[in-house]
């Protein structure tokens, strides 16, 4: 993954921090997308908009620099809007793929918050108030 877009993921979901190593982080990251069906919704929100972009700018035979002028900037703001409201309905999935990834590789972590359970011996989440379930019901 490029460097700049792999510190904005890393900053908006810093869960993925707790993975030590940046290969492993971009694995976790890879099964997060998958399993939350991201995968396959970001490439076609990213690129569905230059469609009518390009069928207006064709259609109205600009020059290529008027194309560019008016497409490039077009493109930039309507693909990343709509890629930031696909992550945001799918945020809820990434986070729980994330924070199972996270209890397979024995980091502490609710399944169900993402709370950071390192040292709780009550076998209840603080945050939640939920059991630890699953992985063993270990923290």
């Amino acid at each position: 993954m490029i460097r700049p877009l792999r510190s904005l993921r890393d900053r908006a979901f810093p869960d993925l921090l707790r993975v030590e190593d940046a290969y492993d982080r971009d694995r976790v990251w890879g099964v997060a997308t998958k399993e939350s069906g991201l995968g396959w919704v970001l490439p076609i929100v990213a690129y569905a908009p230059v469609f009518p972009w390009a069928y207006v700018a064709v259609n109205l035979r600009l020059s290529l620099a008027a194309m560019m002028l008016v497409m490039v900037p077009a493109f930039m703001v309507v693909s990343m809007g709509a890629q930031s409201l696909a992550v945001f309905r799918f945020r809820r999935k990434l986070d729980r793929s994330i924070w199972g990834q996270l209890r397979e590789r024995s980091v502490p972590v609710c399944i169900h918050c993402g709370y950071d359970l390192t040292g709780n011996a009550s076998g209840v989440c603080p945050e939640c108030g939920r059991g630890l379930g699953g992985a063993g019901g270990k923290p």
